[in-house]
């Protein structure tokens, strides 16, 4: 009689801990999925931010340089020989604005991305990133024909753009590869270089 007492005792203890479990991982579950939602509203934030500076860039600043550019060829054909190198000279100097704004709006969020897809997208800025840096590059991709979703795609190619300028700016490297694969439940994203690498810091015990 007391062993049929005492199971029953643990039965229904474990019962209402099993209880507690289930709550705790549902509680958990949820916190998890609100955590991915607030993610997501966080990157598509930021990214609208990105595109709204990058049009504003193209547009505004872009058409106000191509103004002063045409404004610039009016007073030229204006003015003597004598000012002609000076104003060649500031025609110069709003060629290269306009090139810096028009490149700058495209890092910021690049049309390609949206239009085209990853690859592409990661195709361009890799062959900037080299011309800029020095730093050799090679992309090899793999069944990026079928697109992700638009969320994943931007967080890819910012992950491409954090790593390269992260080596660029500390690994000392000559080259860098980048392998993208699209697998049947994921993508794989391989960012390699040549350069010095780091010796992770141990954390001291006592």
């Amino acid at each position: 009689m007391l062993s049929v007492l005492v199971g029953a005792v643990v039965f229904v203890h474990i019962s209402r801990l099993e209880r507690q479990v289930r709550a705790e991982l549902a509680a958990n579950a949820e916190i998890t999925a609100d955590l991915h939602r607030l993610s997501v509203r966080v990157v598509r934030a930021q990214e609208d931010e990105r595109r709204l500076i990058a049009r504003e860039l193209h547009d505004e600043v872009g058409q106000a340089l191509t103004a002063v550019k045409m404004q610039l060829a009016l007073v030229g054909r204006a003015v003597g020989d004598g000012h002609r190198r000076g104003l060649d000279e500031a025609r110069s100097i709003v060629d290269a604005a306009l090139q810096s704004a028009r490149n700058l709006s495209r890092l910021l969020h690049p049309p390609m991305l949206d239009d085209i897809g990853l690859a592409a997208a990661v195709d361009w800025y890799l062959r900037g990133f080299s011309e800029r840096t020095g730093v050799a590059t090679t992309f090899e991709h793999a069944g990026t024909e079928q697109r992700a979703a638009p969320e994943i795609e931007t967080c890819l190619f910012r992950v491409v753009q954090e790593a390269t300028t992260n080596v660029a700016r500390h690994a000392d490297a000559a080259s860098c590869r980048v392998y993208l694969q699209r697998l049947p439940d994921s993508i794989a994203l391989t960012i390699e270089d040549d350069g010095r690498g780091f010796r992770p810091v141990r954390p001291s015990v006592g």
